[in-house]
């Protein structure tokens, strides 16, 4: 056995990500929980450094990710100290610099009662860039912003306006692009019309890995595994990455695949923590226990994909089926969530609940 990489797939969604940074164009990546937001933003800075070693003579973009996380239970006025300090961290990475030394940082002071700290903040960007211009050292650069449902939290309510403008202030010291990532409550605001970002940042959906790169993780891990075997680790995981990782080192822990069942039961304890994440999202609070068309549309919408099994069904079929309409948006927020795939037959998008671990999971849950 050998060990699974740290990332896989979505070569095309990162291409997609850094071109768009380098671009100026505003961006909205959204997942459930442990849908590989995070992994995609820190592989952003891989793919990066790829670029300016290939043409060190181009202009280097700068992704600069900043983590709300870290200002979680702290003053919002943490935030422009937070983008500050990422962004001088990224300005130290050698590659970045090119032939140039170190470089002067100037050193602003966040925490003092007087000014501004958005203002602080811009003000000295502008003195560092200043003092790049017309160095090797230059470089452009665009914020990727990591947790950010937190900018639509009682916490962060009067920083949002000063980020946008920030981002918006078109100049060299200044973010030339910007990738907020986040979840269901993130992707709601993006898509509703009128939501602060609803006609400026373009929402990028997260989904399950596609069958190639989650064979590709498999076998990084089972270089013997039997095309049997692939099949089952798939459809016990819907090629959701997390499980997909959780699974892996399961079989990797107890030598072998072995029994169905039992790996199953093990798997499924390692992932219940994942799974009430996912429930929170889902289930906004309702605490749905009971089933049939008069659930909840995702419920209702869930429970339908459950018990068509490999059929899988259309929107416009489960809208006939449940006599609830539109779906397509609870269609979209599933696979976001990564508890269910959408794939073509024929001219139709077909979704189909292939996750057997969260199916049997959420059966349970229900029935409480």
């Amino acid at each position: 056995m050998r060990e699974e990489s740290s990332f896989f797939g979505r070569e095309y969604l990162l291409r997609s990500l850094l071109q768009a940074g380098a671009q100026g164009r505003w961006l909205g990546l959204c997942g459930g929980p442990s849908s590989g937001k995070t992994s995609t933003l820190r592989q952003l800075l891989v793919l990066s450094r790829r670029q300016w070693k290939r043409a060190p003579q181009e202009t280097p973009y700068v992704p600069v990710l900043v983590d709300l996380n870290e200002c979680r239970g702290a003053g919002a006025a943490q935030l422009p100290a937070l983008i500050w300090r990422q962004v001088t961290a990224a300005l130290r990475e050698p590659t970045v610099r090119g032939g140039a030394g170190e470089i002067e940082m100037p050193t602003p002071a966040f925490t003092g009662r007087e000014g501004d700290p958005w203002q602080v903040l811009m003000q000295s960007c502008e003195e560092l860039w200043g003092g790049l211009r017309g160095r090797e050292g230059w470089c452009r650069y665009f914020l990727c912003v990591d947790n950010a449902d937190l900018l639509l939290s009682g916490q962060f309510k009067h920083s949002l306006g000063p980020l946008v403008e920030f981002v918006e202030r078109g100049e060299d010291f200044a973010p030339c692009g910007l990738i907020v990532a986040g979840s269901r409550v993130l992707r709601e605001y993006l898509v509703d019309d009128l939501g602060y970002f609803h006609k400026s940042v373009r929402p990028v959906f997260l989904s399950p890995l596609l069958e190639a790169p989650s064979e590709s993780m498999i076998r990084a891990t089972l270089s013997r595994v039997t095309p049997a075997q692939l099949q089952v680790i798939q459809e016990m995981t819907g090629n959701h990455p997390r499980l997909l990782s959780l699974c892996l080192h399961e079989i990797r822990v107890s030598g072998a695949l072995g029994s169905v069942h039992s790996l199953m039961r093990r798997v499924s304890l390692a992932a219940e923590g994942l799974f009430e994440e996912i429930w929170e999202q889902f289930d906004l609070g309702r605490g749905v226990t009971y089933r049939g068309a008069y659930a909840a549309p995702e419920h209702a919408l869930m429970q339908l994909l459950i018990d068509q099994k490999d059929q899988g069904t259309t929107v416009k079929e489960a809208e006939r089926e449940l006599g609830l309409r539109p779906l397509a948006d609870y269609f979209e927020l599933l696979e976001l969530l990564g508890v269910v795939e959408r794939t073509l037959r024929g001219d139709q998008r077909v979704t189909r609940a292939r996750c057997r671990l969260w199916n049997q999971w959420y059966l349970d849950r229900i029935s409480l």
